[in-house]
């Protein structure tokens, strides 16, 4: 992905066409699943916040490639997954894939790069970074905006894959003589890596951004700025 106007996952993200708003599936206010009849009370009303929670859950990982991990729903969703997750297992409409993953067909097979890129898109989500996002074109697995309209790729680098990435990315570099291009223009990229010695390969791509994904689930950001 370049740094052009013309970049259809940018117009995506931008006209909201093939995007997803994630604040709208992270109820941070618990109003926002209420039945709209306020006639319906009691047992009915816990039916329908529990529908409406289900269907939240659903939809999330179907905006994902019908696949995610568990974490992925405990740091998107404000509220207690266990029972709305219990209720789809045991309905058949939710399998669980391996040790951690969720998915919408028992035969599905998880992408390990996608579920780890969207891992970073979580956290970064709950650090109050993301606006909307998409699934975005190789070699990056996800695109989105934040809130001051900035546009920015998560690229998943595997060991070895460094050429083929540089390959694949026209790098937001300034040439001698040239205004700087307009930052609205310009896409910000994020490589998670698995190692940080992997960050001397991509430094022909200009200062880097670096997210490593620990076991734990935890992810740290880091920094190598050129010739340093």
């Amino acid at each position: 992905m370049s740094n052009s106007e013309h970049n259809p996952m940018r117009e995506n993200v931008s006209t909201g066409q093939t995007t997803t708003d994630i604040p709208k599936w992270f109820h941070d206010h618990p109003d926002k699943v209420e039945p709209d009849d306020p006639t319906v009370t009691g047992i009915k009303r816990n039916k329908h916040i529990q529908m409406q929670k289900c269907k939240a859950i659903l939809n999330f990982i179907s905006e994902n490639k019908g696949c995610v991990k568990r974490a992925h729903l405990d740091n998107i969703f404000f509220f207690p997954i266990n029972r709305c997750v219990q209720y789809l297992i045991q309905n058949k409409r939710l399998y669980k894939i391996g040790d951690d993953c969720l998915a919408l067909n028992r035969n599905m097979k998880s992408d390990f790069k996608y579920l780890t890129s969207l891992t970073v898109l979580c956290d970064l989500f709950r650090r109050g970074k993301i606006n909307e996002y998409s699934e975005a074109e190789y070699p990056a697995q996800i695109c989105f905006t934040t809130g001051d309209s900035a546009f920015c790729e998560i690229i998943y680098v595997q060991q070895g894959d460094e050429a083929e990435v540089r390959s694949r990315i026209n790098p937001n570099l300034k040439q001698e003589g040239e205004a700087p291009p307009d930052p609205l223009l310009v896409t910000k990229h994020i490589f998670v890596v698995e190692h940080l010695n992997q960050a001397e390969k991509l430094s022909s791509l200009g200062d880097l951004r670096l997210a490593l994904v620990h076991q734990d689930g935890t992810v740290s950001y880091h920094t190598k700025k050129v010739g340093v």
